[in-house]
């Protein structure tokens, strides 16, 4: 309890930089560590620590915290029972996403609802943009896992580490070509993906950065300068 108390007091000060490192962390583990139950453990700790670190960032009201609370919860039991040899796959990948798009559900309404217009907000839709795909990459790899051979993958190389990258170059449509979608699911999915990317560019990073070069409105009600006033009749 004093590490994690700890950890929500480091998350409620560097808020989306703290965000922002763990999800690219998640998405650095299984291309470079590969598979195994290490790199496993590690990804499921710091998917764990995204949640959390997303409830503190987004001031998320006690109320939607208690859900998140017991999503992660029921998440946290089909982990252990994941470790313990009695794995429940689809409700533990279904509760994964719950959590994946309430985070980017907190992250989307604290960036557009508080209207910030400084470096931790570009830093907090900078974390949107990864979450936004590490969530695919997540589904991704569900529908890879339940109909093999929905992406065409190298069969030599590790599907999930593969199925990251492929959500990285899909939502910042790169599209190299070298994993392509292959069943009628995967296909659409991808483009759902590849739209949802630009999308976001478009318009929550480019409102936020609309911020930074408006100029302060001045109302009808701010006072008159001296010079007006030596100018009057």
């Amino acid at each position: 309890m004093r590490i994690l108390r700890l950890y929500l007091q480091v998350a409620s000060r560097w808020r989306w930089g703290l965000l922002l490192v763990l999800i690219l962390a998640t998405l650095l583990v299984e291309p470079f560590l590969g598979q195994g139950p290490g790199p496993e453990l590690l990804t499921r700790i710091l998917f764990a620590l995204i949640v959390l670190g997303a409830m503190v960032a987004g001031r998320v009201p006690a109320r939607a915290r208690h859900a998140n609370f017991v999503i992660l919860g029921i998440w946290l039991v089909l982990v252990l029972l994941h470790f313990a040899g009695r794995p429940y796959p689809q409700a533990m990948a279904f509760s994964a996403l719950v959590l994946l798009f309430g985070v980017i559900y907190i992250t989307f309404h604290f960036l557009i609802t508080h209207r910030e217009s400084n470096v931790d907000a570009m830093v907090g839709a900078a974390a949107g943009y990864f979450l936004l795909a590490l969530a695919w990459a997540v589904l991704f790899i569900q529908i890879e896992n339940r109909t093999p051979g929905s992406f065409g993958l190298d069969t030599a190389g590790d599907p999930g580490g593969q199925l990251i990258y492929f959500s990285l170059v899909t939502v910042t449509t790169l599209g190299f070509g070298d994993i392509v979608p292959v069943s009628a699911p995967a296909r659409i999915l991808t483009a759902i993906a590849a739209a949802s990317g630009t999308l976001y560019i478009a318009i929550l990073i480019g409102s936020i950065v609309g911020r930074f070069q408006r100029p302060p409105d001045r109302g009808a009600a701010d006072p008159p300068t001296q010079e007006e006033t030596d100018d009057g009749p």
